[in-house]
């Protein structure tokens, strides 16, 4: 799961291509819409690094 990969501090660049998304802004800009944040930020929030 994406949410998990990211929480383990694999890097947005690599679960962004897993999920094949052309780029990682591109993902980024979509896990801002869907959660309100960047990846950073959100996991950041809630202590959990990223």
């Amino acid at each position: 799961m994406p949410l998990e990969r990211l929480a383990r501090g694999e890097a947005v660049a690599t679960v962004a291509e897993a999920l094949g998304y052309a780029t990682p802004s591109n993902f980024i800009a979509m896990f801002r819409r869907a959660f309100g944040d960047s990846p950073a930020r959100y996991f950041a929030n809630r202590g959990l690094g990223g």
